[in-house]
């Protein structure tokens, strides 16, 4: 809020149903933020579950484009396919640069 662009959300959240299907955000800004269409005040945590696939973009004030995807995908629906998943999950957090937090 002091006018420092400081990239701390991505812009673009993947979850999966039935393994991350939750979305939770805590607000550790002095001042209040808005997600979606909620008013996040100073140390409150939002929990925003998905029930269904798909793309949601909400308003993001904490985020210095003030938008924020968030793409929930269906689970795998066979064993090979979450094999597969569970592969290319462990490769992208593997890849992940030290101190960076996944998504």
């Amino acid at each position: 809020m002091a006018g420092e662009k400081n990239e701390i959300l991505p812009d673009h959240i993947r979850l999966v149903l039935g393994a991350r299907d939750v979305l939770v955000l805590k607000n550790s800004d002095d001042v209040p933020q808005i997600f979606g269409p909620t008013l996040m005040m100073p140390g409150q945590s939002l929990r925003l579950p998905f029930r269904t696939a798909s793309t949601n973009q909400f308003t993001c004030t904490a985020h210095a484009s003030g938008q924020m995807t968030v793409e929930v995908e269906p689970f795998p629906d066979n064993p090979w396919r979450r094999l597969r998943w569970r592969v290319l999950e462990l490769v992208r957090r593997l890849s992940k640069a030290p101190g960076e937090s996944p998504a």
